[in-house]
């Protein structure tokens, strides 16, 4: 037996351990692999968590700028509402003095007209034609004067 123990075992305890063979080499060269993949992994991760964070402030921020055209357009509208109704209430007041003012000519017609025939009789020196025009313009005036007040 002292032949057996001069013989040293081919790994000692207290060395370190010699990689042998192929599949340690595979086993290391696919855990590196690995390792590099994961990295690579964890890098592309944070990349587009990076894009997505700034592509969601773009978007919020394209959000708040149409958000704000829109409360612009809803303020003018609101501002040509408002003017439509003023115009509208002017035209209806408008459109009633017309009216008022359309009946008063109507009324008045009459009058001026006999007026206007008693300065022609009075142009021609014609006597009885202009007391007739003035007894008529005084009639006609006296019905205008009453469908004024």
């Amino acid at each position: 037996m002292a032949a057996a123990e001069a013989q040293a075992p081919p790994y000692a305890p207290g060395s370190p351990a010699v990689f042998r063979g192929r599949g340690t080499l595979l086993l290391a060269v696919l855990s590196v692999a690995l390792l590099v993949l994961a990295g690579v992994g964890f890098g592309l991760y944070l990349n587009e968590r990076g894009e997505l964070r700034e592509t969601r402030s773009d978007l919020n921020t394209q959000l708040q700028e149409q958000r704000d055209t829109v409360t612009q357009r809803d303020a003018k509208i609101a501002e040509t509402e408002q003017k439509v109704n003023d115009l509208t209430t002017e035209l209806t007041t408008t459109k009633d003095n017309l009216s008022d003012i359309t009946k008063e000519r109507d009324v008045l017609l009459p009058c001026m007209r006999r007026a206007q025939d008693m300065f022609d009789a009075a142009r021609d020196q014609n006597e009885s034609r202009l007391r007739t025009a003035l007894r008529q313009a005084d009639t006609a005036c006296s019905k205008a004067q009453s469908g004024i007040d």
